[in-house]
């Protein structure tokens, strides 16, 4: 992308051609920054509640307020998502919850628990790849979201009514990977 002020030579006016070039370099800036932000975000191993706090929340709590060099002012301006994709691996044709998983679920918890969020309503989406049949892939994200709630339920002491289980088969599959790879074998947390 690059914006041109170079007069437009078809005009008899070189500012409409420099307009216009502005006119398109700043559309392309809105296109690209629509773009970004529709990037699913991959939260993986080794974070904690604030690196959740810092992608999903307008108030962070007083712990994670200076995180990883974090300002006020670079707090302010950070782009929120609603939804964070969890890389809460499972093997193949399966709902049982995977190495990492553990580390990676208590960090959610803690984040759910938080003062912050309060009373906030989540959904946890289960995704699988497309190996399998569409009915049964459903079936299975749906059990996978289900052991995903079911841990935070019990091991992170989340009320239950706070946490909506969605499965979506192989329907909404990850950009950056092919249907069929493992990572698509995921969790979804969503904020409502």
């Amino acid at each position: 992308m690059f914006l041109t002020l170079f007069p437009d030579t078809r005009y008899s006016n070189g500012r409409i051609g420099i307009m216009r070039g502005i006119f398109l370099g700043l559309a392309s800036l809105v296109l690209a920054g629509a773009a970004a932000a529709e990037e699913p975000v991959v939260m993986r191993e080794g974070i904690t509640a604030c690196d959740l706090h810092v992608a999903m929340s307008a108030d962070l709590p007083a712990e994670c307020q200076s995180y990883k060099g974090l300002t006020r002012s670079s707090a302010a301006a950070r782009t929120l998502t609603r939804s964070v994709n969890l890389a809460v691996l499972f093997e193949h044709d399966s709902a049982a919850l995977g190495e990492g998983a553990v580390e990676l679920l208590d960090a959610v918890g803690d984040f759910l628990a938080s003062d912050v969020n309060a009373g906030q309503t989540f959904e946890i989406v289960g995704h699988t790849n497309s190996l399998g049949t569409d009915g049964y892939n459903m079936g299975l994200s749906e059990r996978r979201a289900n052991a995903v709630t079911e841990y935070l339920v019990k091991q992170k002491h989340i009320a239950p009514e706070r946490l909506h289980v969605l499965g979506l088969g192989e329907s909404a599959p990850l950009p950056a990977y092919g249907d069929d790879d493992p990572r698509q074998r995921r969790v979804e947390l969503k904020k409502l």
